[in-house]
C-alpha cells in the first residue's frame, strides 16, 4: 500500500496555503507601501485572491476531488461554490462569513457574507 494520494493532497494543501500567504503579503504589501493610484486595486486582487485560495485549501484539506468543477480540464470552484461546499460537505460553521441565498437560481446554497462578500464586490467593480 502507497501513500501517493495523501501525499498528493498534502503537496496540494501546502500548495495552495503557500500561494494564498503569497498574494496575502503582496495585498498588504501594496496597502502599506502605496504611492501609485493603482495599488488600492491590487490590495483588493490580491486579498480577495487569498481567500478563495485558502477556502480551496481547506477543501482539498477535507476531499481533493471537492474543488474541482471539471478535473479533466483543472476547472476550480468559485468562492461561493467552496464555502457551499464547506458548509454542506465538510461542516464547518461559518456562519461568521456565509450567508444562506433565500430566492433565485441558488436558492438554499451558502456564498460568502459580511465582508468577505463586500471584497468580492470590490473585486467585481475593477475595471481593467
Amino acid at each position: 500500500m502507497t501513500d501517493e494520494p495523501v501525499l498528493t493532497q498534502q503537496r496540494l494543501v501546502v500548495k495552495l496555503e503557500e500561494n494564498a500567504m503569497d498574494s496575502l503579503v503582496h495585498g498588504v504589501e501594496h496597502h502599506l507601501y502605496s504611492r501609485r493610484k493603482t495599488d488600492w486595486k491590487y490590495v483588493i486582487l490580491h486579498i480577495f485572491h487569498a481567500v478563495e485560495l485558502f477556502l480551496k485549501a481547506r477543501l482539498v484539506k477535507h476531499d481533493e476531488a471537492l474543488i474541482y468543477q471539471n478535473r479533466k480540464n483543472g476547472n476550480t470552484v468559485s468562492s461561493d461554490e467552496a464555502v457551499d461546499l464547506l458548509v454542506t460537505e465538510v461542516k464547518l460553521s461559518l456562519f461568521r462569513y456565509a450567508e444562506r441565498q433565500e430566492s433565485g437560481k441558488y436558492k438554499g446554497k451558502y456564498k460568502l457574507g459580511g465582508a468577505l462578500d463586500a471584497l468580492r464586490k470590490a473585486r467585481n467593480a475593477i475595471s481593467p
